[in-house]
C-alpha cells in the first residue's frame, strides 16, 4: 500500500469507496428502526474522519488509507442487516465483509507512528487477521441453507451446497479463533504500552489505547455471539446489551483515532509558535527541541563561518553515531543552516521529526544569523585588540631602533659638531664637519628605512601599482596582474596598504618556504570590492596560527570589513584570497 498511496487515481478511488461505504449505513439507520445501528455510524464516520487527518502527512498517508478503506467496510458490512433482505445478494455480501475492515485497523493500531510494523510476530498476527475476516464466513455463507435448518428464507443467497453442520462448526471455529486473535492483539498493545518512549511516548500510547478498546469489542461481541446462536445459553436481550457495550467502547476507540489524527494535522502549528518564541536564542531553541522530541540528550549545532559550532559557543567535532541520528537542515539556497544530532528513538515518530525539523529551519537561520552577528562581532573585537596590541608593540620596535640607530647616530653628529666649535684650525675643521656631514648621512639613511617600514615610499608617491611595480624588481620572476579597472578606481589608503601588506606578505612567505617557486599576484576590482590573490606552486602547508603573519593579515582584513582565505594543502600549493570592500566597514 505504501508505495501507491500517493497516485492520484488511488486517492481518488478510497475517497470514492468511503462515500460508496456510508450509502448502507445510512439506510440501516434510517430503515432499521434499532438506535443501536447508530453506533455503527458513528464508528464509522471516526475512522474516516482520523484517516483524513492522517492522510495529510506523507508518513502516515498509508494509514489513512487504510482508516478511509476501513471506514468503507464497515459501511458495506451493514449490507447484512435485514433491511436489504430481499436487495439481491447485499444480504451474502454484508455477511461475508462484517469483519474485513479488523485487519487494516490492525495493522494501524500495531504500527503507528511508523509506516510498517516492525515485529515478525505482530506481522503475522495481522495475516492470520485477514484469514480469519475473510475465511470462516465465506465458507459459512457458501455452505449454509436457512431451509435445511427449517427458516422461511426468500432471500437471494448463493451457495455451493446446503452443509449446515460444516457451516456451523466453521462459523463456530471462525468465532473463537477471532477472539484469541483479540487477546493476541490486546496482548501487544499492553506490551507496546509499556515499551514506548521518546518522541512515540504519545502517539504509541494513544493507538494502544484504542487497540485494547477494540480488542475487548470483538471477543466480545464474537464469544457473545457464539453463546447465543450456537449455544443458546442467554436471551437475545443480553446480546443486544452486550452489542451497545460494544458499540459504546468502539466509539471512544474512534474518537482516540481522532484524536491522533488531530494531533498529527496540528502539531507543526504548535512547534512553530514554540520555536518562534525562541527565535535568536540558540539554548531556547535547542530547549524546545529536545522537549518536542522528547531527547534530553539532542544536540543542536549551527553553520557558522564555515564549522559547526553548538549551542554553547563550542565548535562541533566528530560525532559518535553509535545509537544516533543526524539530520542537516539547510536554507531554501541549499546552505546548510543548523545540525541536530538526537539519538535514534527520534526515528520512531518519523512525522514528528519531518515536521519538528520543517518547523525549525525559519527559527534556526533566524538563530544561526544571530549567532554570526555575536562572532562577527567578538571576532572584530578581538581582531581590533589584536591590532591595538600589534601597534604598541610595533611603536616599542620603533621606539628601540630609533634609540639604537638613528638616535645615536644624531648623538654622534651632535658630538662631532661640538668638537668642531672648540677648533680654531680651519682645516681641522672643515674635516670635523665632513665627519658630520657623514655621521647625518647614515641618520637619514636608518630614518628612510624606518619609514619603508611603516609606510614604502614607492606606494605613498605611486599608489598599489607603484608598490608592486617595486616590490616585483626585487623578486625575479614574480609575475603581477593588475586588471583594468584598478588604474581608474580611486583606492582609499587603508585599502591600498592592506592589499600591499597582504601581497608582501605572501609573496615573502613563498619565496622563503618555496624556494625557486612560481608565484602570480593578481588584483583586480569587481563592484564594490577589491580582490588580490597570490598563488604559488610550493610546498603549501600555510597555517593561520594565532601570532604568525597570515594571522595578522586576517586581522588587518577583518578591520575593513573584508575576509581572507588561505587555501594551502600539502603539497599542492598556496592560494591567498582577501575581498577588501572599497566603501568603509560599517
Amino acid at each position: 500500500m505504501d508505495r501507491w498511496s500517493s497516485r492520484p487515481f488511488a486517492l481518488v478511488a478510497v475517497a470514492a469507496a468511503a462515500v460508496v461505504g456510508f450509502v448502507p449505513s445510512v439506510i440501516t439507520v434510517a430503515l432499521s428502526g434499532r438506535p443501536a445501528v447508530a453506533g455503527s455510524l458513528a464508528f464509522q464516520l471516526m475512522l474516516a474522519l482520523a484517516g483524513s487527518l492522517l492522510w495529510v502527512s506523507p508518513e502516515s498517508r498509508a494509514h489513512g488509507i487504510r482508516l478511509v478503506l476501513a471506514s468503507a467496510l464497515v459501511g458495506l458490512a451493514n449490507l447484512s442487516d435485514s433491511v436489504f433482505a430481499q436487495s439481491g445478494y447485499w444480504n451474502e455480501i454484508g455477511w461475508v465483509l462484517q469483519w474485513a475492515a479488523v485487519p487494516l485497523i490492525a495493522t494501524v493500531l500495531l504500527a503507528y507512528p511508523a509506516a510498517r510494523i516492525e515485529l515478525r510476530s505482530r506481522r503475522v498476527l495481522v495475516g492470520l487477521a485477514w484469514v480469519w475476516a475473510i475465511v470462516p464466513w465465506t465458507v459459512n455463507a457458501l455452505l449454509w441453507d436457512e431451509v435445511v435448518a427449517g427458516v422461511v428464507d426468500t432471500r437471494p443467497w448463493f451457495r455451493l451446497a446446503p452443509m449446515n453442520d460444516l457451516a456451523y462448526a466453521v462459523y463456530e471455529v471462525g468465532t473463537w479463533f477471532g477472539a484469541a486473535l483479540a487477546v493476541w492483539f490486546a496482548a501487544a498493545q499492553v506490551n507496546r504500552w509499556r515499551s514506548a518512549h521518546g518522541a512515540a511516548l504519545v502517539p504509541v500510547r494513544i493507538v494502544s489505547a484504542a487497540g485494547v478498546a477494540l480488542a475487548v469489542t470483538l471477543a466480545l461481541r464474537s464469544v457473545s455471539l457464539t453463546v447465543l446462536v450456537t449455544w443458546g445459553q442467554f436471551p437475545e436481550p443480553v446480546y443486544v446489551a452486550l452489542f451497545w457495550a460494544q458499540n459504546a467502547i468502539g466509539v471512544l476507540a474512534g474518537a482516540a483515532l481522532v484524536l491522533l489524527g488531530l494531533r498529527s494535522a496540528t502539531r507543526r502549528g504548535v512547534v512553530v509558535e514554540r520555536l518562534l518564541s525562541a527565535t535568536g536564542n540558540p539554548r531556547a531553541v535547542q530547549d524546545v527541541l529536545r522537549t518536542v522530541l522528547v531527547d534530553p540528550t539532542l544536540v543542536l549545532s549551527f553553520h557558522v563561518d564555515g564549522a559547526w559550532v553548538r549551542v554553547d559557543g563550542d565548535a562541533s567535532g566528530a560525532l559518535d553515531l553509535d545509537g544516533r541520528v543526524v539530520r542537516v537542515i539547510v536554507e531554501d539556497g541549499g546552505q546548510p543552516v543548523a545540525r541536530v544530532d538526537a539519538d535514534s528513538q527520534v526515528l520512531a515518530d518519523p512525522a514528528g521529526l519531518r515536521v519538528t525539523l520543517a518547523a525549525a529551519a525559519m527559527a534556526v537561520q533566524n538563530t544561526r544569523l544571530t549567532m554570526e552577528r555575536a562572532a562577527h562581532v567578538a571576532e572584530v573585537q578581538a581582531s581590533r585588540t589584536r591590532i591595538v596590541e600589534a601597534g604598541v608593540a610595533q611603536r616599542r620596535e620603533l621606539e628601540r631602533d630609533l634609540h639604537d640607530g638613528a638616535q645615536q647616530s644624531l648623538l654622534a653628529v651632535a658630538a662631532t659638531l661640538s668638537r668642531a666649535s672648540l677648533s680654531e684650525d680651519p682645516d681641522e675643521m672643515r674635516s670635523v664637519i665632513s665627519d658630520a656631514r657623514g655621521q647625518l648621512a647614515s641618520a637619514l639613511d636608518e630614518l628612510r628605512r624606518l619609514a619603508r617600514g611603516i609606510h614604502p615610499a614607492a606606494l605613498s608617491q605611486g599608489g598599489l601599482a607603484g608598490g608592486l611595480a617595486s616590490l616585483a624588481a626585487g623578486i625575479p620572476g614574480l609575475d603581477v596582474h593588475l586588471g583594468d579597472t584598478v588604474a581608474g578606481t580611486p583606492l582609499p589608503a587603508a585599502v591600498e596598504s592592506t592589499a600591499y601588506y597582504v601581497i608582501a606578505e605572501s609573496v615573502t612567505n613563498a619565496v622563503k618556504h618555496g624556494g625557486d617557486c612560481t608565484v602570480a599576484v593578481d588584483v583586480d576590482v569587481a563592484g564594490p570590492e577589491l580582490l588580490v590573490t597570490v598563488a604559488d606552486d610550493g610546498p603549501g602547508g600555510a597555517r593561520v596560527a594565532p601570532g604568525g603573519g597570515l594571522a595578522g593579515l586576517l586581522d588587518r582584513v577583518r578591520a575593513l570589513g573584508g575576509s581572507l582565505e588561505v587555501r594551502s594543502p600539502a603539497d599542492a600549493g598556496t592560494r591567498v584570497r582577501a575581498v577588501l570592500p572599497l566603501a568603509p566597514a560599517t
